[in-house]
This record gives C-alpha cells, structure tokens and sequence, in this order.
C-alpha cells in the first residue's frame, strides 16, 4: 500500500477585529492514535505525530489557539479548512464557543443539521461530516490575556 505524507496546509485561520489576529497564535498539529501493549499485556493507546499516513488512516488535527496580547480580544473566530485528499469524521464541540461547519468551500456557515446537499437528480439530502468543507469556532466571550487552549477534529485520508 502507497504511503503519503500527511500534510498540514492551510489550516487554523483567524478571522476577527485586527487587534484580535494580531494578538491570536496558533499552531496546528496532525496526530494519530498508537496503541501500545506492555509487557503485562495492558494497551495504552497515546496521539504521536502523523508523519506518514495511508488511504483510509485517521488524522487527528489538534489547533492549539493562545491569546498572547495585554488585552482581552474580542470576536475571535477560528475557521481550518478540511485538508485536501481528507474527509471530516468528527468535530469537536469546546466550552464558549459555537462551532459551525460549511459543505460549500466556505462560502456559508451553520450547524451541521442545518445543512443540506443538492443531489445529481435536484433532490437534496441532509449533510453529514463527510460533507464538510470547514470547520469553525466562534468564541462567544473576549479571550483574556494569556488564555489559551485546543481544538480538536479528525479526518480520514481518501
């Protein structure tokens, strides 16, 4: 089976007032889950670093956001693109925030229930995670200084 390299493009982007992006850091990684059995015969499964994944592995992006200003920011948004060759399993729900999706490039934003994709014959049916373009976390409350935290959502490589 042909290996890929897992790629992270493109992903955690901030949308918000300009004091808000200028203050918001953001680092994405991409993980995948390593089981491990001891010598007892215990297994403990842990997140490394996705270094190379093949088609049908699970990717697990983790967007660590911190608001590294001396004032609250306001109106922060984080909006990742799905990657490329990628389909969206599960987004992770997080405290504070309303986490919104788009299936159309990010032209458009809602709750996934919400949604609905246009079929070949002009009928339409519901969207599902593997429709998803985009996801984003709109925080509801100012970040203070220094707050910080992560995101997580996984995908699958096509």
């Amino acid at each position: 089976m042909k290996m890929f390299l897992a790629l992270v493009t493109g992903l955690a982007l901030v949308a918000g007032p300009a004091t808000a992006a200028d203050t918001i850091r953001l680092r994405t990684e991409a993980l995948t889950e390593k089981t491990v059995v001891d010598e007892k015969g215990r297994s403990e499964t842990t997140l490394v670093t996705a270094a190379r994944v093949a088609p049908g592995d699970e990717v697990i992006y983790a967007i660590h956001w911190e608001n590294a200003g001396e004032r609250p920011a306001d109106a922060v948004v984080i909006t990742n693109p799905i990657p490329q060759h990628m389909v969206c399993l599960t987004v992770e729900e997080a405290a504070s925030t309303r986490m919104t999706v788009s299936v159309d490039g990010g032209k458009t934003f809602a709750a996934l229930g919400t949604l609905a994709i246009a079929n070949p014959d002009g009928t339409t049916r519901p969207a599902t995670w593997h429709d998803c373009t985009h996801v984003r976390w709109n925080f509801e409350k100012p970040l203070s200084p220094g707050q910080k935290g992560t995101f997580h959502f996984r995908a699958g490589l096509l």
